[in-house]
């Protein structure tokens, strides 16, 4: 959940010689998540496994209060 307020949450982070970036929108009320570099992977979002591809964006619908 993103704090009282914040309207959209985006970081990167560089794992196993990939870059992942995800950005968390409130009032899109979306997840998205796009891999700039390495092999392809998988996440979890709310359980689910979900694959991400290098330069194609992975975009979830999610619920936030």
């Amino acid at each position: 959940h993103l704090p009282t307020g914040w309207h959209s949450l985006a970081f990167a982070i560089q794992w196993r010689h990939r870059r992942l970036r995800i950005l968390i929108s409130r009032r899109g009320q979306f997840l998205e998540a796009t891999l700039g570099s390495g092999e392809p992977m998988t996440i979890l979002v709310k359980g689910e496994r979900h694959e991400v591809w290098p330069d194609l964006a992975l975009r979830l619908s999610i619920e936030m209060p």
